[in-house]
């Protein structure tokens, strides 16, 4: 076989690919008629964890069409990722006699870690970056000997101040010229990524700024503007002389399909079309929705989130908001797979709660409106000393971490179920600080 890439596409394809015969494995999925494929524990002592699968190519460009949207799965890339389990990180024992290539049939052995997939998939990473650094240790050693270029010259004699590290860390809201500073730093590597940027990055990476750029890389990707994170991520990865943890943590977030399923969530949205989705809780439990509506919203701190209205209720089995049964709040990366489904597309969205707060003292002036469609004011005035604001809540646990942090200068009035589910929340906080607290 050519000579394969170990960079980041080709670990995400390998990646993949083990992940979806673990699932297989563990959850028997059947989404897939007439689907070839059988995966066994050799034995069944714990101390054992060599996994037997016998499939073809086709079976496993079938089954692991579930994790690809953009870039599909090939007979190719299969056998691709198949030889560097075998050859890069020798994981895998071929059975095949003689181990051809290009043969369809399929017999191999995998020796993992664990049977834990979770565990599995983290050591995988691990011993990806380990085999990476060990493989291009040469070629990297040789890339950051010292360079006195213009180009390193430039930045250090520029108008932009290197924020330290410790200071970014300390405090992500920090103050505003801590802001504008990390913001200008970066901007400057970005602007300057088409041209020769081996100077640029290798300084970067062999000195205290590595951290400032990894955490921008997560900046940029929870605030929705992925295109930038990669960059970042290609670059570092590509030039930096990185510690094997934050290479395989830069890795993981550049392989991570979130952004891919945001596009698939948004063509269907566009074209009114319903859809059917399997999702991973955070009890690791798989379950599928019949979606009716969906849209995304960005939530401060926490980043993109999926909003759905589905068919399905029996999830939840003792609903705090009857009126709410049908909406759910989800994670893109713990989407498996979306599939497209025949039916009526739900033009009036999700269901809501009108809820009444009212802000006083500072708040009156200092509230900002919210315009989201998910949770959107539909009516907002001062009377007298207090604002009065109507707002539709689609998911009113967001809703109660807005009003918890701002205390004492907001107050839930109805409907009664939320301002309830406040009351209780606030009584918990009190209990875990031995505050007594009178009914």
């Amino acid at each position: 076989m050519p000579n394969i890439s170990h960079g980041p596409v080709p670990e995400k394809r390998t990646r993949y690919l083990l992940e979806a015969i673990l699932d297989f494995k563990e959850n028997g999925l059947t989404m897939y008629e007439n689907l070839e494929l059988v995966c066994e524990w050799k034995e069944e002592e714990n101390k054992n964890h060599k996994l037997l699968v016998k499939t073809t190519c086709k079976d496993l460009v079938k089954l692991t069409s579930q994790y690809q949207t953009q870039e599909k799965f090939t007979s190719t890339r299969v056998r691709e990722a198949v030889h560097l389990m075998k050859d890069f990180l020798g994981i895998l024992d071929d059975h095949r006699v003689p181990p051809k290539q290009g043969r369809k049939e399929l017999h191999f052995t995998l020796s993992l870690w664990s049977r834990n997939k979770t565990i599995i998939l983290e050591k995988f990473s691990q011993k990806w970056a380990d085999k990476w650094n060990e493989k291009h240790s040469k070629k990297l050693n040789q890339q950051l000997e010292f360079k006195n270029t213009s180009e390193i010259t430039s930045i250090s004699q520029s108008n932009v101040t290197p924020i330290p590290p410790e200071n970014y860390l300390k405090s992500k809201a920090g103050s505003s010229g801590q802001v504008a500073g990390r913001e200008e730093t970066i901007s400057v590597i970005l602007e300057r990524e088409g041209s020769n940027t081996d100077g640029i990055i290798n300084d970067i990476c062999s000195d205290p700024r590595i951290e400032v750029i990894y955490e921008a890389i997560s900046l940029f990707k929870n605030s929705g503007d992925v295109s930038k994170a990669q960059i970042l991520g290609n670059l570092l990865l590509e030039q930096g002389n990185l510690d094997s943890a934050i290479r395989q943590s830069v890795m993981n977030q550049l392989i991570h399909p979130d952004q891919s399923w945001r596009i698939v969530v948004e063509q269907s949205c566009q074209k009114k079309e319903p859809f059917r989705l399997f999702y991973k809780n955070s009890q690791q439990e798989y379950i599928a929705f019949t979606v009716r509506y969906a849209e995304t919203s960005f939530e401060e701190e926490k980043g993109f989130y999926l909003n759905i209205w589905c068919d399905e209720t029996e999830d939840i089995k003792n609903p705090e908001y009857p009126e709410l049964i049908h909406n759910r709040c989800l994670r893109f990366d713990r989407v498996k797979t979306i599939l497209p489904v025949k039916g009526q597309w739900r033009d009036e969205g999700l269901d809501y709660l009108e809820v009444h707060l009212h802000f006083c003292k500072g708040m009156v002036k200092a509230y900002k409106p919210k315009a989201s469609s998910v949770n959107k004011d539909i009516s907002n005035e001062k009377v007298g000393d207090i604002r009065e604001v109507v707002r539709k809540v689609a998911n009113p646990f967001w809703l109660i971490r807005e009003v918890f942090r701002y205390g004492k200068d907001c107050e839930i009035i109805s409907p009664p179920e939320v301002r309830s589910r406040f009351r209780e929340n606030l009584k918990s906080l009190c209990q875990a600080y031995d505050l007594e607290i009178k009914d």
